[in-house]
């Protein structure tokens, strides 16, 4: 297929079938394109913008189809294949390796990211294209963001984790507001899920989360990626008592306890006492709304 004298252009028919499922459609397509901004299955629904001069691929509507749904498919995959993509993201596009750019790239969920229950740094890390850093508190965190921030949808209480982590986490916490105050408790519990240890404080909790730069970095991506993603208002709870909750928001089971007064910092009250003070908050808020 080199050039030749007398030779203009080189046609290319393909006959060949259905390929095997685990066919590497994404790689081979990667290959043809080089390094872009866009995804993969962006270049196939718009038919190759951003091939060589003079260079067309077509395919018809069922080839199309066919190869979308492997490349998707093909997204889901392990923590041994997210390495190989981190590894693969500098030789496939101009983008800076942020979690957000890979996420983006190559088409993934966060959920891909954190289910093998290593932190993103982490993995970067065994990628090759981070420099190792200390262990210290990267299980607490990479769990923190796993079972608790993936499932919770929350800008006000997001925008309070951004702007602690931008200050390394170093509060003084009588200078925050009543309502700050308790999501530093939901913010404890998120990390360490367990009541205050002896000889620490709510206070020291806290700032204890900033002792790792290189997490509060990626705590930073996390949360900041995840409050994008959210595409409805809050609205405000009139109760007569300072919490943080709002109607539309999703929290988890921890943060809504310790929003109510249920999880202190040092102690965890009885379960059978919670449905009653929920209960209450309830119709407090009905009867103040109709």
């Amino acid at each position: 297929m080199r050039l030749a004298e007398g030779k203009t252009c080189l046609t290319v028919l393909d006959f060949v079938g259905n390929a095997r499922a685990e066919y590497d459609f994404e790689n081979k397509f990667r290959a043809l394109i080089g390094k872009t901004n866009s995804p993969v299955t962006k270049e196939i629904e718009d038919d190759f913008p951003h091939l060589p001069l003079g260079c067309s691929i077509i395919l018809e509507k069922k080839a199309k189809e066919i190869i979308l749904e492997n490349v998707l498919r093909a997204t889901n995959f392990g923590r041994a294949q997210i390495i190989k993509k981190i590894k693969d993201f500098q030789h496939q596009t101009t983008l800076s390796l942020t979690l957000s750019n890979f996420l983006d790239f190559y088409h993934l969920t966060i959920q891909a990211i954190y289910k093998s229950k290593n932190s993103w740094k982490r993995l970067c890390v065994e990628a090759g294209v981070l420099p190792d850093f200390s262990t210290l508190h990267e299980v607490e965190i990479a769990k923190a963001i796993g079972n608790k921030w993936l499932a919770t949808r929350s800008n006000s209480y997001f925008d309070f984790i951004l702007r602690l982590a931008k200050v390394n986490f170093q509060i003084q916490l009588e200078r925050l507001r009543e309502t700050e105050k308790i999501m530093c408790l939901m913010l404890h519990y998120d990390v360490w899920g367990e009541k205050g240890k002896s000889g620490l404080t709510l206070e020291k909790s806290i700032q204890s989360i900033g002792q790792n730069p290189i997490l509060v970095a990626e705590i930073v991506e996390v949360i900041s990626y995840l409050n994008e993603s959210i595409d409805f208002l809050e609205i405000d709870i009139p109760l007569p008592y300072p919490q943080p909750l709002k109607i539309h928001a999703r929290y988890t089971r921890d943060q809504i306890l310790a929003a109510f007064g249920f999880h202190t910092f040092d102690s965890v009250l009885a379960i059978e006492k919670v449905w009653q003070k929920i209960k209450s908050g309830i119709r407090n808020y009905f009867s103040l709304t109709y």
